[in-house]
């Protein structure tokens, strides 16, 4: 995940990087069960943005990735594990009191978002975990739509989210 952002003009990974596809071993559903929206690790902003059963808050997040050529080829997973201090889902994950399910060498884990961003982690996003129902706000601060934001905050029920540039 982060092929993306490694892509991406004036990225801060070194643009010589060796990338690995890993497309095809990523689920790309949104699915709600037991009371939870799993969002797979391949799933696309853009997708994300479509869904019918995605909170409109975790839409709009999705949404601060202006370009639609971005936002559909950007997935959640790779969005998370850069974990980039703009991220575009992170604060309104954090907020959701979403979790992550990760692949690693030692199985399967499953991690509340807001400790998966403070460790580092060599596993694969397999989902994002968020409840269902939830409610809440995300709204990014930047000098325009198409640049890095500034700041992005987030509220869901209480909870509190801020991702702040540098």
């Amino acid at each position: 995940s982060g092929g993306t952002e490694v892509l991406r003009l004036g990225s801060s990974i070194d643009s010589n990087a060796e990338l690995i596809d890993i497309n095809a071993l990523l689920d790309k559903s949104i699915v709600e069960k037991d009371g939870k929206i799993f969002i797979g690790g391949g799933a696309s902003l853009q997708s994300i943005k479509e869904s019918a059963i995605v909170p409109e808050f975790i839409k709009n997040a999705a949404s601060f990735c202006s370009s639609f050529e971005k936002r559909n080829s950007a997935t959640i997973g790779g969005n998370i594990a850069l974990k980039r201090d703009d991220s575009y889902m992170l604060a309104a994950l954090v907020a959701a009191e979403a979790e992550v399910v990760i692949e690693c060498h030692a199985g399967e884990k499953i991690k509340p978002i807001s400790v998966y961003i403070e460790k580092a982690c060599k596993g694969v996003v397999k989902y994002i975990a968020i409840p269902s129902g939830r409610k809440g706000w995300s709204k990014k601060i930047a000098i325009s739509s198409a640049s890095r934001a500034i700041l992005i905050a987030a509220e869901s029920e209480g909870v509190y989210a801020l991702s702040v540039a540098g």
